[in-house]
C-alpha cells in the first residue's frame, strides 16, 4: 500500500515530529506500507531517505504555490502518465495515481488566518483521490476560524472529498461542525502526544534544573493581539532572570529551523548575557523532545514544544497566538498557565514562583500525568480508526 502524506516537512520540528509519528504509527499496521511526499525546500532528500519515504513525481514544486493550482495539477497528472512506474522506482519516485490513500498532517493550514488558497488546493488534491475511490483523512489539527464566506465555502468544498476529518480541539470541532456533516468529523488530540519518544533516555534522567524557553516569530506577526519584539524579548528576559536567581539554568530552544526563531533566540541570549543561559538546537525532533523532557518546566510559544513538555509530564507556561494553545492547556487542566496577551504578562512572576516550588510542581506534574494517560488512549483509538479507513490490519 502506498500512502501520500501531505502538509508536513522538516523545517518546523513540530511538523517533522507529526510526520515521523504518522509513519511510525501506520507502519505498526503493516510492513508493506510505503509513504510518499511531495518535494519541497523543507523536505531534503537525506531526511526523506532516512524515514524511508518516496518522492512524488512530477514534483509539486512545479505548481504548488501557483495561483493556477487546479490547471497545473491537471497538467502534472497528464505528465505522470508519460513515464512508466518501473522507470521511476529506481530513483525513489512514485506517481500519485499509484497511491492508495491521502493523509494530511499539516497541523494548521485550514482556517481564515491563512486565506482560502490552502483549502482550495487541498480540495483539488483530495478530489483526485476521491474520484478514484481512495480514502482521504485529515489527521488531528486546528481548524478555523472560518469567519468569511469564502473561507466557509472553501472548507465545505474540501470536506466533500474527505473520508474523515479529525479536529484537534473542541473549538476546531465546533468551527467545522457548523459547516459540514459531523458524520465525517471526529475529535482527537495532537498525534505527537503519543509520539515515538515521550521520556528521556536513561543516561540523561535526573537533569531537571534547567528551564526551557522557546520563542516563536509567529507571535510577533500573527493572532489578534501580536506582541512587539521588544515586549516579547523583555518578557523572556525578565522571566529568565527570575529563574536564574532561583539557581536554575536557562536553555533557549529553537524549535523551527526556518531562520526567524533562531534570530529571536540569539537576541534573547545577547540580552541576558549570562553564563547560566545557553542555546539548544537539534535537527531531530525526538532529540528536541527528549531535551525538553529533561527540564523542570518550559516557557514557550512553539505549539509543539508545549506539547513536547506536557506529553512528557513537564509543566509549561504558554504565550500563544491562536486558540490551539488555550485548548491544549485546557486538555491538561493547565488553563491558568495560558498567557494570551501582553496584558497578562504581569501574572508570569507568580506562575514562575509556583513552578520553582518543589511541592507545587510535583502536584502539577501528577495532574499532567493523569491527563496524559487519558489523552494517549484517545490517540490510540484514533490510529485504529485511521487504519480501518485505510484498510490496514495490525501486523
Amino acid at each position: 500500500m502506498l500512502v501520500e502524506i501531505n502538509g508536513a516537512g522538516f523545517s518546523n520540528k513540530g511538523a517533522q515530529l507529526m510526520l515521523e509519528t504518522t509513519v511510525h504509527q501506520l507502519r505498526q499496521y503493516g510492513k508493506d506500507v510505503d509513504f510518499a511526499i511531495a518535494a519541497g525546500r523543507d523536505r531534503p532528500a537525506a531526511e526523506v531517505a532516512r524515514l524511508g519515504l518516496k518522492y512524488l513525481w512530477p514534483s509539486n514544486m512545479l505548481y504548488g504555490r501557483a495561483g493556477k493550482y487546479k490547471s497545473l495539477f491537471a497538467a502534472s497528472n497528464i505528465i505522470s502518465k508519460l513515464a512508466p512506474s518501473r522507470y521511476l522506482a529506481p530513483y525513489g519516485l512514485v506517481k500519485r495515481i499509484d497511491a492508495d490513500a491521502l493523509i494530511d498532517a499539516s497541523g494548521y493550514a485550514f482556517g481564515g488566518h491563512w486565506g482560502v488558497r490552502p483549502m482550495l488546493n487541498m480540495a483539488v488534491l483530495a478530489k483526485s483521490y476521491h474520484r478514484r475511490g481512495k480514502p482521504v483523512v485529515l489527521l488531528p489539527q486546528m481548524l478555523g476560524p472560518f469567519d468569511t464566506a469564502p473561507s466557509q465555502e472553501a472548507f465545505v468544498q474540501l470536506a466533500k472529498y474527505c473520508s474523515r476529518i479529525y479536529a484537534r480541539d473542541n473549538t476546531s470541532f465546533q468551527n467545522a461542525a457548523a459547516l459540514i456533516d459531523d458524520s465525517i468529523l471526529s475529535l482527537s488530540p495532537d498525534v505527537t502526544i503519543a509520539s515515538v519518544s515521550n521520556k528521556p533516555i536513561d543516561e540523561t534522567k535526573g537533569k531537571t534544573e534547567q528551564v526551557c524557553m522557546v520563542p516563536n516569530q509567529r507571535v510577533l506577526d500573527s493572532g489578534e493581539t501580536p506582541w512587539s519584539e521588544d515586549d516579547y524579548l523583555n518578557f523572556f528576559c525578565q522571566s529568565a532572570k527570575q529563574i536564574i536567581a532561583a539557581g536554575k539554568d536557562i536553555s533557549v530552544v529553537v524549535h523551527d529551523r526556518g531562520g526567524e526563531d533562531i534570530k529571536l533566540a540569539h537576541s534573547l541570549l545577547n540580552k541576558l548575557d549570562s553564563p547560566n543561559a545557553s542555546l539548544f538546537t537539534a535537527d531531530n525532533p525526538i532529540e528536541l523532545k527528549r531535551h525538553i523532557s529533561q527540564s523542570r518546566f518550559l516557557i514557550g510559544s512553539r505549539f509543539h514544544s508545549i506539547v513536547a513538555a506536557l506529553s512528557s509530564d513537564i509543566p509549561a507556561i504558554a504565550l500563544g497566538w491562536a486558540h490551539k494553545y488555550t485548548e491544549l492547556l485546557t486538555d491538561y487542566g493547565q488553563e491558568k498557565y495560558d498567557l494570551k496577551s501582553y496584558q497578562e504578562m504581569e501574572n508570569a512572576p507568580g506562575l514562575i514562583c509556583e513552578m520553582l516550588d518543589d511541592e507545587r510542581l510535583a502536584k502539577n506534574k501528577s495532574c499532567i500525568s493523569d491527563r496524559n494517560k487519558m489523552l494517549q488512549k484517545q490517540i490510540s483509538t484514533m490510529w485504529s480508526e485511521v487504519a480501518t479507513i485505510l484498510g490496514l490490519q495490525p501486523s
